[in-house]
């Protein structure tokens, strides 16, 4: 089966409104009262739209948070037609999330930075938000990699791969909140090599090489 970025307009729905707008007025929604106490009422009711509107198009909480994750992966797993066939497999999807992430830094990348960072923002305050990302990730990465590598999606290889790179990420929230990146956001926005340093630390940490 091979991979495809996951679209929530596939289903069918007569939902019209700015998904982008809404995302942007649902994540910083979320880190204000916190992702349990907020509800996809009140962010209907802070984008001035239908609950039954807004539920065709994003039916959870998670489902908001997920499409920016969607949108960043489809990026990354373009960026790995950019390398070798013989390519380390977890050097390959350190590549392609570190030019995906450069591209979102430069304001050419699939999603606007501070949405990029208001997710991360969430991952890193919510267990739930970071399963949820977690578990996409894992049904994501596997298929990708097989549909680029001819390989089988259950390959003992990619799913080794795929959890070395679960790791990578788990590890770069963790420098995030070890580096003030979740109680003073706006230091990342003013130094965006921040948020590459931390990728960099997490990746040589969790693979044990001096070089990305």
């Amino acid at each position: 089966m091979p991979w495809e970025a996951y679209d929530p307009l596939a289903m069918d729905s007569t939902a019209e409104f700015d998904r982008g707008a809404v995302i942007d007025a649902a994540l910083p929604l979320f880190l204000a009262r916190g992702f349990g106490h907020t509800t996809l009422h009140d962010v209907a009711n802070t984008c001035r739209i239908p609950i039954q509107t807004l539920c065709e198009v994003f039916p959870t909480k998670e489902s908001v948070v997920l499409e920016v994750v969607d949108d960043m992966l489809a990026a990354a797993i373009k960026c790995l037609a950019d390398g070798e066939q013989d390519e380390d497999l977890v050097d390959a999807l350190g590549r392609a999330h570190k030019a995906m992430l450069s591209g979102i830094i430069d304001g050419t990348g699939t999603v606007p930075l501070q949405r990029m960072q208001q997710m991360g923002l969430l991952a890193m305050a919510s267990r739930t938000v970071a399963t949820a990302i977690s578990e996409r990730r894992k049904q994501t990465l596997p298929l990708a990699l097989a549909d680029h590598y001819g390989m089988d999606p259950e390959d003992p290889l990619i799913l080794r791969t795929v959890r070395v790179w679960s790791a990578v990420v788990s590890g770069t929230y963790a420098a995030g909140i070890n580096d003030s990146a979740d109680t003073a956001p706006d230091r990342d926005l003013d130094d965006t090599r921040r948020m590459t340093r931390r990728l960099d630390h997490s990746f040589k940490h969790i693979t044990g090489r001096s070089e990305f």
